[in-house]
């Protein structure tokens, strides 16, 4: 007998602009230079750091300008005691990262994009911690058509871990395939925002654009980051909630929900049992 649908299930780990993109970088070269970084930084070696730089970093940031802003920065906050990379991603063919910067007043947080050919960096901006969103939620993309979908706001999973959501749903009647955008490392919104890009916003207005329904949530340790322990294991930090994005999904009247199949990296791999098993059938692609 033939199903009725298919449920496509879409697993992003870390970060895309590419619509469909499926992207991972594992931490190698982009960390070492984002560590010779922040050393030279936290040694006041202004030189070293920006031996670092791209041709278009050191025309546009000289090491006495570097050192001009770090100081003001550290006159704001002390001396940096240390730091750690929370998030890495991809974006436009440069590595993305995160480094959560602790300071003897306060905290912040850099950005740093890493040329993958060349280990240069090609980016680096601060920002002071606090919600790790940024205030604006961004353009469309240029792949989007805002006429053919419309957003609804959704809640994913059960009270004490509810998580706030959004579903961008496709004009007319259905029922349509849908997909569910899942987070990679690191304390994540919903949009997947890193600096200026909203990741999985732009991948969700893409898709709807397309004919899919498409699910994306905040991640449990960024809405509770203030109460989620340091060694929350995945099955607390990604299946349970991926589970239950799946199961909010298959649940609407819209959404063809026979069969799904499931793709991705390594993150497909350590929730596809436990998805299988409490969804029945499913396929892999």
């Amino acid at each position: 007998m033939k199903p009725r649908g298919k449920f496509v299930l879409k697993l992003m780990s870390v970060i895309s602009i590419l619509l469909g993109a499926n992207l991972a970088i594992s931490a190698g070269s982009a960390d070492l230079r984002c560590n010779q970084l922040l050393t030279a930084l936290r040694d006041d070696n202004f030189s070293a750091a920006t031996s670092h730089f791209d041709s278009t970093m050191k025309a546009g940031l000289s090491p006495d300008q570097l050192g001009k802003a770090w100081n003001q920065l550290l006159a704001d906050n002390g001396k940096m005691q240390k730091w750690e990379i929370i998030q890495r991603g991809q974006a436009g063919g440069i590595d993305v990262l995160i480094a959560a910067l602790t300071f003897e007043h306060g905290k912040m947080f850099s950005i740093i994009s890493v040329r993958p050919q060349t280990d240069e960096i090609a980016g680096l901006s601060f920002k002071p911690a606090g919600a790790p969103a940024a205030a604006d939620s961004g353009t469309s993309p240029p792949y989007a058509n805002l006429k053919k979908f419309y957003e609804e706001d959704s809640v994913v999973g059960t009270k004490p871990h509810e998580l706030p959501g959004t579903l961008t749903i496709p004009d007319g009647s259905g029922p349509f395939p849908a997909a569910v955008l899942v987070h990679g490392s690191g304390p994540n919104d919903r949009d997947e925002t890193v600096g200026a890009n909203h990741v999985f916003k732009d991948i969700a207005e893409g898709l709807s654009s397309r004919g899919i329904v498409v699910l994306r949530y905040d991640k449990r340790t960024y809405a509770y980051r203030s109460v989620v322990p340091r060694n929350i294991g995945i099955d607390d930090e990604v299946i349970q909630d991926a589970v239950a994005a799946v199961k909010l999904l298959r649940a609407r009247s819209d959404v063809l929900g026979d069969k799904f199949s499931s793709s991705g990296t390594a993150l497909v791999r350590c929730w596809r049992p436990k998805s299988q098993r409490s969804r029945g059938r499913s396929r892999e692609s």
